[in-house]
This record gives C-alpha cells, structure tokens and sequence, in this order.
C-alpha cells in the first residue's frame, strides 16, 4: 500500500472518528440526562434535540455551497473567505428574525412549560450550531480531515460533558441545560471559526478576518443560490421527520416503536460508515472536476464508488443476514416489539442501502451545481411519500409504509443517477461510477441469496 493509499484511509478513518461523537451522546450521555432532568424536562430536551436536527439540515443550502465553492479551484482565499461571510451573515439575519418571531409570540401568549429566556437561549444556541457547521463544511472542503475531525468531536463531547458536569452540581431543570449547551457551542464556535478561516487564508491570515465583512450584495447572490436548496432542505428534513408524528396520530405512539428502533437500526451504517465517505470524496470530486482533469476526476469517482459501496454494502449485508440475531440481542429477547422490528427491518435495510449510493450522483449534480432539480425530485418525492405514509397510517399498515420508504430512497437513487447521465459535463463521471455500481450490487445480491440460502 502507497503513501497516498494510507493518507486516504488515515483521513476516512477521522472522518469516521468524529461521528462516534453523536453516537457517544445518544448511547452514553442522554440516559444520564434523563435521569438527571427526570421525565417532563427530559421531554423538553428531546423536542430541542428535534428540533435542532431539522433546523440544521435547513440551512439555506449554506453549508453546501460553502463546501462546494472552497473545494473548486478556480475561487481564491479572499472569494472564498467572502462566500463565508455571506452565508454567516444570511444565517444571521434569519436567525435575528425567528428571535423577533419567538419574541412576539410569548409576549402575545406566554408559555407555561418554557420561559422567554429559555427560547430565546434556544434560538441562539440552534444559530450557533449552524453557525459552527459552515465552518466545518469549509475545512471538509478545504480537504482539512484531521482538523475538521478533532475539533468535531472535540466540540461535541466537551458540550455534553459540561452540560452533565452543571446538570449535576448547579441545578437540574432545563434552563442550566440550554445555556450550559450555548455557552460551550459558543467557544466551539470561536475555536472553528478560528482555524477555517486561518487554513483559508494561510500566511495572509489577520486577526480583522475573523470578523465577517458584511457585503449586501453578496448575500443577497448567495441567497439566491441557496433558495433551491433550501425546499432540499425542508423536503429532506419532512420525509426523515414526519413520518412518525403521522403514524403515532393515526394509530398510537407505542405503534411507532418498533417502526422507530428498525429505522434507527438501518440507518445506523449510512450515518455512521457512508456519511463520512461522502463528505471526504465530495470536495476531491469537486476540485478535480474544477481543474479539468477528465482522467482524473473518473479516477477519483471510481474510487468514491468502490468505498461508498464497502462501506454501505458490507455491514448491511452482515446485519441483514444476521438481523434476528442481533436484534435479539441488541433489544433483549423478552422484548415484544423483536418480531416487529424484525419484519420492518427486512423491508427497510435494502432500501437504505440502495439510497446511500444516491451519494454519488448527488455529489456529481453538486459538481454540475444542478441545484434546482434536486430541489424539485426531493420535493416531489416527498410528497408522494408522506400521502403513502398518510394513506397507510390510517389504514393502520405500518409494513406498507416500510415499502413507501424503500421506494423512496430507490427512486431518489435511480432519478439522481438518471439526470446525471443527461448532464453533458458529468456524464462520464456518471456512466463509469454506475458501471462500477451496479456490478458490485449486482455482486452483492448474488452474494446474499447464496449466503441467505446456505444459513437455511
């Protein structure tokens, strides 16, 4: 194995260290905050949590312009240090105007469970998170893994640490809570901003380009840009979120279990093995593609792809083949949602993986910046997707909205490959990485009936 082989797997390998970071809160720390909080308050936390997940995927396409644009070669420091600035103030602006939304509301009709101070620190905590994810989205785009990883892991574990350490020797109630979380995810903030804007501007970096330079008109440009990714967004962030509001209203919330533990189940391999394949490959597509290496940039793909597909294909393989064993253990075998669990699985495990090669021809529309039709085929087949979960809900099937679900994420795949063969500057791109894909599932499938057939 060559030096470079060894830096691509030493880079993937942080990549996939800092996303043991979220693992590690929600395995480890959130049980502790449970019992410290105790139920009602715990119930706060988790609706924050929720919020705070689907706020950050509504970021006006910010984080994903920001990568995209530092990643190409053709920009400079100073254009790139501005597209951040841009996307920092824009952010702001929105953030500013939900705080004056959430101030008008409780002065209108106060709330009992949450205090003005609370929601306001809440707001700010969820601008500051956004905020910390376009610096991160800059190092990634930078090709900076190392310190992109260690300041994310870095910044999640010491935020949930600190809010543990004042749960339990200040005060248990949710407001040490929420400014516990603010106040470290500021420093995180400092810290970040810090070291992306430093790696960006290298020997010219001074202490007046940590501050933003408010340009109007830039942001209005990167506005516009964004706001096809911005409906991305809201769609991706419905079809992942609403699904069980929608079941437990139609049917009842202990329906949504074990449909809930087999979602978080099958995505664990996505999240925690493909995310980071993507977000190592996608900045290299992108600057190879910038440089006008066709050569290079299909060489890169191809590698993308064989990654891509080890890491989704191979532990869905394994937990798909041994899923009743696992799930056994994983809940316990006296549990009365297993056999449950079990069915949905089987449905949406290969689903899942089928969506997790969407990676690939998304990044390659990314590099097209074809943004528009991302932003109609997400909205369109979300739509879809949630009248089927709508329509099955209260026909009380929830296996039915398991299929709903595996559809989705197969013709989202299928439709995001489809038009990047119809791009004229990625298609090549496009004809060689689903060459490359559908041999190895092709592989794959064979090598599940076989193996399927063999344990039978």
């Amino acid at each position: 194995m060559n030096k470079k082989s060894i830096k691509r797997l030493f880079s993937m390998g942080l990549l996939f260290f800092s996303k043991t970071g979220n693992v590690l809160v929600g395995i480890f720390f959130l049980p502790l905050y449970n019992r410290l909080l105790g139920a009602e308050q715990f119930g706060l936390v988790a609706i924050i949590l929720s919020f705070q997940a689907f706020l950050m995927m509504l970021d006006f396409g910010m984080s994903t312009i920001v990568n995209r644009d530092i990643a190409a070669s053709e920009v400079t420091t100073r254009e790139a240090l501005s597209t951040i600035d841009a996307a920092e103030t824009l952010l702001s602006i929105l953030y500013f105007c939900l705080l004056l939304l959430v101030l008008i509301v409780f002065i209108i009709s106060p709330r009992e469970v949450i205090d003005l101070i609370d929601a306001l620190g809440v707001v700010c905590l969820f601008l500051s998170l956004v905020l910390i994810n376009v610096s991160q989205s800059a190092l990634l785009g930078c090709q900076s893994y190392y310190l992109a990883s260690v300041i994310q892991i870095t910044g999640v574990l010491f935020r949930a640490s600190i809010t543990l350490l004042f749960l339990f020797f200040l005060n248990s109630d949710i407001k040490v809570f929420i400014f516990s979380q603010l106040s470290v995810s500021i420093v995180h903030l400092i810290f970040v901003r810090y070291f992306c804007r430093a790696k960006i501007m290298q020997r010219q970096f001074s202490l007046s380009d940590f501050f933003p330079r408010v340009n109007l008109a830039d942001v209005v440009k990167l506005a516009k840009r964004g706001k096809p990714l911005l409906f991305f967004g809201i769609a991706g962030a419905s079809v992942t979120q609403l699904d069980k509001p929608i079941i437990s209203h139609f049917m009842s919330p202990s329906d949504v279990v074990p449909y809930f533990l087999a979602g978080s189940l099958c995505m664990a391999p996505i999240s925690v093995l493909a995310g980071p394949v993507s977000q190592y490959f996608q900045p290299i597509v992108i600057n190879r593609f910038s440089l006008l290496d066709q050569d290079k940039v299909i060489k890169t793909v191809r590698m993308f792809t064989l990654f891509l597909i080890s890491a989704t294909f191979i532990p869905t393989l394994f937990l798909f083949i041994f899923r009743e064993e696992i799930i056994n253990l994983w809940l316990g075998r006296g549990n009365s949602s297993i056999a449950m669990v079990i069915s949905y699985t089987s449905v949406l495990l290969p689903g899942v993986a089928i969506g997790a090669l969407g990676y690939i021809p998304n990044t390659l529309l990314i590099t097209a910046q074809d943004f528009k039709f991302q932003a109609k085929l997400s909205s369109i087949l979300t739509i879809i997707t949630l009248l089927c979960v709508l329509f099955f809900s209260i026909n009380n099937n929830i296996m039915y909205v398991c299929f709903s679900y595996a559809s989705y994420y197969l013709l989202s795949t299928t439709i995001a490959w489809i038009r990047a063969l119809n791009i004229s500057q990625i298609r090549m791109c496009a004809i060689e990485s689903s060459k490359v894909s559908l041999a190895l599932t092709l592989f794959f499938i064979f090598f599940l009936l076989a193996s399927t057939l063999l344990i039978r």
